[in-house]
């Protein structure tokens, strides 16, 4: 459980995304694997953390049992992912809930992007479906994540302005930026989409 907790899971997030970028850079220079291939990585990584998280909840319900072999081990886990629920879901099932219903929607916008990009499917479909569209999931995840302190009420409220201030709104400038460039508008640079980054 060390690995799957401690050790492995930081370097599937971290490779999962590597991957796709270097997959996804290498398919737009000429390397002929189809789009969806690209996305495996991002898509196992996804899967594998929301696995872990389980896994952690699992152990967690289960360390006063006493005829359960994970009596007394939900204390000594250490990693990312039992921080995550240990700290910020505090043991909570309904965070566990959200944050899965997270990764299906990341996994839903992953699908859609690479849906309009392959061209296994039909130019005409391609075309009438804009990437206002495509980024549906991308929109839902900043709305849930302005709602985020009614869901986690002890959330601290500094914090919360902070993310949202430093994070969420400029990400919100670059996605509408970036999605208004791919439908079509020409005269936006992509050095002044990025700016809010910066």
């Amino acid at each position: 459980l060390d690995w799957t907790q401690l050790r492995l899971q930081p370097i599937v997030w971290m490779g999962g995304w590597f991957l796709t970028i270097v997959l996804f850079t290498e398919k737009l220079d000429g390397l002929p694997i189809p789009y969806w291939a690209c996305a495996i990585p991002l898509a196992f990584a996804l899967v594998y953390c929301t696995g872990c998280l389980y896994l952690a909840k699992y152990i967690h319900q289960r360390r006063f049992s006493p005829r359960s072999v994970y009596r007394g081990l939900f204390s000594n886990l250490t990693g990312p992912t039992t921080y995550v629920f240990a700290k910020v879901l505090h043991h909570s099932w309904v965070g566990v809930l959200g944050l899965t219903a997270l990764m299906v929607v990341l996994l839903a916008q992953i699908a859609l992007v690479v849906v309009k990009l392959s061209t296994s499917v039909s130019s005409s479909t391609r075309r009438s479906f804009a990437w206002v569209l495509v980024f549906v999931p991308l929109w839902i995840v900043f709305a849930v994540g302005c709602l985020s302190p009614l869901c986690f009420r002890t959330m601290d409220i500094g914090a919360y302005i902070a993310a949202i201030v430093f994070v969420w709104i400029p990400v919100f400038i670059v996605a509408v930026g970036i999605t208004v460039k791919l439908d079509g508008v020409q005269d936006v640079r992509l050095a002044h989409l990025f700016i809010p980054l910066f």
